[in-house]
């Protein structure tokens, strides 16, 4: 549950939204700073900021923390799943082994939407560079673009 996106609100509920992703919830033993808060990190494990576009931004002031949510996905993101070699296009179509990716693009062969891929179904951490295949399609991502794409086999 968010922080609330009105009233009065408070240091120890941010800290609960930051540390456990639910507004009013959780034990919070050690001293509370705007600092860590904003920074995470540090002896009060605080996760970094959610990266996914919020309400407000967070910052020193209170209201700029009506609506935060650490839990908040961003936009759709849809998975697909993948073979992966970071070498190999031959081993990334013949690969017995299929991963969990995610794009925002949908599909199972996201090069066709020219779509970047993901390792979290928040689409904030890149996938890694190398060979992807559908098992009848293979694409190499590099440099944050699809190049080679190719049929397998």
């Amino acid at each position: 549950m968010a922080v609330p996106g009105s009233g009065a609100i408070t240091m120890l509920g941010i800290a609960q939204e930051r540390k456990y992703g639910f507004y009013g919830f959780g034990t919070i033993s050690f001293p509370i700073t705007m600092f860590d808060l904003l920074n995470g990190g540090g002896s009060n494990g605080f996760p970094a900021l959610n990266a996914c576009p919020q309400p407000n931004t967070p910052s020193y002031s209170m209201s700029g923390w009506y609506g935060y949510d650490q839990t908040a996905s961003c936009g759709s993101c849809d998975a697909v799943l993948l073979r992966f070699s970071a070498t190999s296009q031959f081993v990334a179509c013949v690969s017995s082994k299929q991963f969990t990716y995610y794009t925002e693009a949908g599909g199972d062969a996201p090069w066709e939407n020219d779509s970047p891929i993901y390792t979290d179904a928040g689409c904030t951490n890149p996938a890694p560079f190398g060979w992807y295949s559908n098992g009848e399609q293979v694409a190499q991502w590099f440099d944050e673009m699809w190049t080679v794409i190719d049929f397998c086999g």
